[in-house]
């Protein structure tokens, strides 16, 4: 919404008081009836006085502040001068036909005997006494001037009324798109007032199509109603009304998730300017369920919501700076099309938010060294998983390659710093426990991975990766205790992408690497897992197996002998032909669809006529609740050559 001057804030709501205009309308009838004494007895003239041109301007008051000042008053921005002259002489007339008494003006929406005009300045008026005031002044007590079940009735009547007109053939000109917007914004702002709704059966089609029609005006950015389209999409934007009106009354995402997206994509503002008046944490996350869902329903390569979800991103990862409740804009986030993504990395806007990321992440881990003011236990569960969230959403980015090849530079001089960071033993961070550092660990694996596949991506030089001693930090990440499935499958990813460059001259290393990723996927074989790890480790199966295959290309002649020589190799070999071969429950099929092609790649590596063995490397992210926290899991998705 636009920013006011407080100044301005009481004159607003008092015009727009229903007790004032009911008094404007009062005074109206003594000062027609003074005219009237004047006016001869055989003339035949219709009578404007001063209330009646006060009414027409608060009008286009109401217009203004609707639209955010995308509409001025009722004419046409390329209308000529006398016609806007005609046009304004006409609302003036119309003024003079509004009935007696305000309370009376509902009655003459539907009214067969109401003109078009007199009927669209009484709809501007109710929706300026109502949805708008409400706008400026939330706490207020519902008017008790107006009967607003009697009121939303009659706009209900109104919408049937305008039925007829849906499905006519002739362009809808701009002022009647910002008709159809107050009467929508009007209605459900009526319906919403109502203690109990009951579940309404799908015969409103009127008004689920005059939603469609506005909405569907605003997606084709007809340039001959521009303002009037913006004007209307500001006004069913700004109240949410219509937002909440298909929660309660149809309980239908379909609609609301185009709304939502729409809506969130035209707001002038931050995000944050939904709700200036209350916590908005919670918008976020509800906002961020009706995205994922809209991305989910979406086939890869469908380009109509993509400004849509690419504009919610951009928000989106704004707002994520400057909250610790984000794991729902995470999985908003994974279940994009990377193409979506990528698009908004070629933002400059979007970049320069790219490096605030990184700049909060140093700050986060400035924070947890032992000499650091902040670093406190009371701080802890907060700062570590902000720190993680925050690590995922640039795993996330750089993954999907989202910021150019300087923003890759950036990461790339944080690489060293971060990883160095990781390498220091517990103690040194002394106010993670245990889990915490282990997830942490577990997801700068996964973005070193990540930056240095992408670094590939962008054509450079593998040799300006920046330098860090590789051996030492999975040497932590081997001597981890208790062999998490998370941590192995981030080492297994991570083995795959550095197998061009792999540094690795230590054998013994790369023996415990095959050991444990091996361990892990023979558990995920013979179903040793339980409860929400038994899921995990299937969908986890895939990447696990593929690193193997890698290890095995990337390795030395004599390293690459005791691995296949290896009594442990073969048996991996017989447990993974049962498991293609076992049929029968979900958990047996799901597995069979993640093995297929690494393990067909895996067995022809270690048959007795081993050779080059090609595995085309690609990976999905998903987001997955692993004990209270949000995890990003890798899941591989190949193709054998």
């Amino acid at each position: 919404m636009r920013t006011i001057s407080p100044v301005y804030y009481a004159c607003i709501t008092k015009f727009l008081s229903p007790i004032f205009i009911d008094r404007l309308f009062q005074l109206r009838v003594v000062f027609r009836e003074i005219a009237a004494r004047e006016q001869p007895q055989a003339s035949n003239a219709t009578i404007v006085c001063w209330v009646d041109d006060l009414i027409v301007k608060i009008c286009a008051c109401i217009l203004h502040l609707a639209t955010n000042g995308a509409v001025q008053d009722f004419n046409r921005p390329t209308e000529s001068r006398s016609i806007r002259a005609l046009r304004v002489h006409e609302t003036r007339r119309a003024a003079t036909q509004l009935p007696v008494k305000f309370t009376e003006l509902p009655d003459n929406l539907a009214s067969k005997y109401s003109s078009p005009a007199m009927a669209k300045l009484a709809l501007t008026i109710l929706y300026g006494a109502t949805v708008l005031r409400e706008r400026y002044l939330p706490h207020d007590e519902p008017t008790k001037v107006l009967d607003i079940p009697a009121l939303t009735s009659v706009v209900g009547n109104s919408i049937v009324k305008y039925g007829a007109d849906l499905y006519s053939q002739s362009p809808t000109s701009s002022l009647t798109i910002i008709e159809y917007a107050i009467l929508l914004s009007l209605y459900t702002w009526g319906a919403n007032q109502e203690a109990k709704v009951s579940f309404a059966p799908h015969t409103e089609l009127n008004t689920v199509n005059l939603v469609e029609l506005v909405l569907g005006c605003v997606l084709s950015g007809s340039d001959s109603l521009d303002h009037g389209v913006s004007g209307a999409s500001t006004i069913l934007i700004e109240d949410l009304s219509l937002v909440e009106w298909f929660w309660k009354r149809w309980g239908d995402g379909s609609t609301l998730l185009a709304a939502t997206g729409l809506s969130l994509h035209l707001l002038p503002g931050p995000i944050e300017a939904l709700s200036p008046t209350s916590n908005e944490s919670p918008i976020i996350e509800l906002v961020c369920e009706a995205f994922t869902t809209l991305a989910k329903t979406k086939r890869r390569g469908d380009l109509q919501y993509r400004l849509i979800l690419s504009g919610a991103c951009e928000r989106l990862l704004a707002y994520m700076l400057s909250t610790d409740r984000n794991t729902r804009s995470l999985q908003f986030l994974t279940s994009l099309d990377p193409s979506v993504i990528g698009a908004v990395g070629q933002n400059t806007k979007f970049q320069h938010e790219n490096k605030e990321f990184v700049e909060e992440i140093e700050i986060l881990m400035a924070r947890t060294e032992p000499g650091s003011e902040d670093c406190t236990v009371s701080r802890s569960v907060v700062d570590a998983k902000r720190l993680k969230y925050m690590l995922d959403f640039l795993a996330v980015l750089v993954h999907h390659g989202a910021g150019a090849p300087s923003a890759v530079c950036l990461h790339l001089t944080f690489i060293g710093k971060l990883v160095s960071w990781a390498c220091k033993p517990l103690d040194k961070h002394a106010v993670f426990e245990h889990s915490q550092w282990t997830m942490i660990r577990t997801t700068v694996l996964l973005l070193v991975g990540f930056a240095f596949a992408n670094f590939k991506r962008c054509g450079s030089s593998i040799d300006r990766f920046p330098e860090y001693e590789q051996d030492g930090f999975l040497d932590i990440i081997l001597d981890n205790e208790g062999g998490d499935l998370l941590q192995t499958c981030a080492l297994a990813r991570y083995m795959i992408v550095t197998e061009d460059a792999r540094i690795l001259d230590d054998p013994v290393t790369v023996l415990e690497i095959w050991s444990q990723i091996r361990d892990a996927l023979f558990a995920a074989l013979q179903r040793r897992f339980v409860t929400e790890e038994e899921a995990l480790s299937v969908a986890v199966s895939g990447t696990l197996c593929a690193s193997l295959v890698s290890i095995l290309r990337g390795s030395g002649r004599q390293t690459r002998a005791i691995l296949l020589a290896s009594p442990w190799t073969q048996t991996l070999r017989a447990e993974l032909e049962r498991a293609l071969a076992r049929g029968g429950d979900d958990f047996a099929l799901a597995l069979c669809r993640q093995l297929e092609k690494p393990s067909a790649a895996f067995l022809r590596a270690t048959g007795k006529d081993a050779g080059g063995v090609g595995l085309e490397d690609s990976v999905h992210l998903v987001c997955v609740g692993m004990g209270g926290w949000l995890q990003l899991v890798p899941m591989f998705v190949g193709v054998s050559q």
